[in-house]
């Protein structure tokens, strides 16, 4: 109740504080301030129905158990061609947009809908959208020279990978993600890749040379040699 108090609030412009109310207090606030947009309506009822599926779910889980020892049903685990199709779906325009602006700040539009139920899906809510869409097929290109053993099929369908949650599509992608930062690193460190210490090495011979040929310039105008810089001699002992 806390929560759709404040979500109230931000709709209606209303400032209120009812982190500390009661119960009592909070049904009183909720009742004295109905919602009446049909939109909201239509929110409260399909997040009502949702919360009222998950409690038959786990309903319908406990007993279908033979004992108490029995594990719960646990999430099936991702495949090859889950993760391609999540990859695939990863780089389509409107995931792409919705990881570019995870991390910006929220302009004043978004901000004024985060709580609202037409707020618009974060990345990992439009990564679950395209990997569950039935129209979207996953085209995953192949190198020619691949081995078979590795080839798969152009198309990857919706419904031929594993359906999940949007949190079990958030674990893997972190997972992946995190490994592949350090494939990535080192690919740069090798020289092959444009990383930081790639560019380093550049500007830093860069610099070394215009300040040389300033020096030369210098030199060249006032008329005089330019200082030389004594020679440094490797002195190697033996015995």
């Amino acid at each position: 109740m806390v929560a759709e108090v404040n979500r109230h609030c931000v709709i209606s412009g209303k400032k209120e504080q009812p982190n500390n109310w009661n119960v009592s207090r909070l049904k009183k606030w909720l009742t004295d301030n109905p919602i009446v947009k049909e939109e909201d309506v239509k929110f409260l009822q399909s997040e009502e129905n949702a919360i009222h599926a998950a409690a038959r779910s786990m309903v319908q889980q406990q007993g279908s158990g033979t004992g108490d020892g029995e594990k719960k049903s646990k999430q099936q685990p991702f495949e090859h061609r889950d993760f391609l199709r999540m990859f695939a779906a990863a780089c389509t325009d409107k995931v792409k947009k919705a990881l570019k602006l995870a991390g910006t700040v929220m302009d004043r539009q978004r901000l004024d809908v985060r709580n609202r139920h037409d707020a618009p899906d974060n990345f990992y809510e439009e990564l679950h959208s395209v990997y569950h869409d039935d129209v979207f097929a996953a085209e995953i290109p192949s190198m020619p020279d691949l081995h078979e053993d590795f080839l798969v099929e152009d198309l990857i369908l919706a419904s031929e990978v594993t359906p999940c949650s949007v949190e079990y599509i958030k674990s893997k992608w972190t997972f992946r993600k995190s490994k592949l930062s350090s494939l990535v690193a080192r690919y740069e460190k090798s020289g092959a890749g444009e990383g930081q210490i790639h560019h380093d090495v550049e500007e830093l011979l860069q610099d070394e040379e215009d300040e040389s040929s300033s020096h030369d310039d210098e030199g060249e105008a006032s008329g005089k040699e330019p200082e030389k810089m004594p020679s440094k001699k490797l002195v190697v002992a033996t015995y």
